[in-house]
């Protein structure tokens, strides 16, 4: 499962509406709402849960992922050192993140590229990213795929 920072993971690419999602992926384990409105869709086996954005137009705009096949183009994050990880990332968008410290667990983001990695006990536990957006505020959505684009 590669994550394509800006573009999506896996057969998710931001911008797919909840029922693209469903009719590549299949149901999924569990669905809900919060306070805002957002809808979350959650898929057990891929250990990834989407999020599908109200001031977007529901179209997916956030995804979390704690699956370990989960990696970048560039390297598998996991099963290295936070240090490396970070020095490896650093590397990759050309810009420094922002570490937050939580107690249990921290978090490091790179704001420009809507890359967040939570950490615990030092070990990577969660990889969230999102759509980018342009200066405007307006989400920059990938070309969406499908058989007659390949």
């Amino acid at each position: 499962m590669k994550i394509i920072t800006g573009n999506g993971i896996h057969n998710f690419l931001f911008g797919q509406t909840e029922q693209e999602v469903i009719n590549s992926q299949g149901q999924p384990n569990k669905k809900f709402s919060d306070e805002h409105g957002d809808t979350y869709v959650l898929f057990n086996t891929l250990e990834t849960t989407l999020k599908f954005e109200k001031e977007n137009d529901f179209k997916l705009s956030w995804i979390e992922t704690s699956n370990i096949n989960a990696s970048f183009p560039e390297f598998s994050p996991w099963g290295i050192s936070q240090v490396e990880i970070i020095t490896k990332l650093t590397q990759i968008p050309g810009e420094l993140p922002e570490i937050e410290d939580y107690g249990d667990f921290q978090s490091i983001t790179f704001n420009n590229s809507w890359l967040e990695l939570q950490f615990r006990y030092e070990k990577l536990k969660q990889i969230n990213f999102g759509v980018l957006y342009n200066d405007e505020t307006e989400a920059i959505w990938p070309e969406i795929r499908t058989d007659k684009n390949n």
